[in-house]
């Protein structure tokens, strides 16, 4: 039941509905899962998507912002995204989604299964502003 559900939700965070979301989030699913048909987690999805709102609502029945199964861990991967945007275009500096997970605990420091952290991502596409943010933690 978790995998279906788990899929449906990030089909849900995709298509914006918070409601359908908070309401997939009062079964009890586990938060947690990767979806073996997304190769993904509903708090990743939400990063991708930069959803605040609806990455709270995961938080609120149990996300945690330090899981992971392989790659960058969320934070890691609301870095890679942001660095990208930023190089693409320098006006798009929003840290919201950063300073979201650190605020609900992600770690900075946390490795991913490559062996890179929040602040190697940061490095390596010397993104000062976030490297600022990351080391004040």
């Amino acid at each position: 039941m978790d995998q279906r559900v788990v899929s449906q939700i990030i089909e849900a965070i995709q298509q914006d509905d918070y409601v359908l979301v908070s309401n997939l989030c009062q079964t009890g699913v586990d938060l947690n899962v990767l979806s073996d048909e997304y190769q993904i987690t509903p708090l990743k999805t939400a990063i991708e998507f930069d959803n605040i709102q609806i990455a709270l609502k995961l938080l609120e029945y149990g996300a945690d912002p330090n899981t992971y199964y392989f790659g960058l861990t969320p934070l890691g991967q609301a870095v890679d995204l942001y660095c990208l945007m930023v190089q693409e275009d320098p006006e798009d500096n929003n840290l919201s989604m950063i300073k979201f997970l650190i605020n609900h605990g992600a770690s900075p420091k946390l490795l991913g299964s490559d062996g890179t952290s929040a602040i190697d991502v940061a490095i390596a596409y010397g993104c000062q502003d976030i490297l600022d943010v990351l080391e004040s933690i």
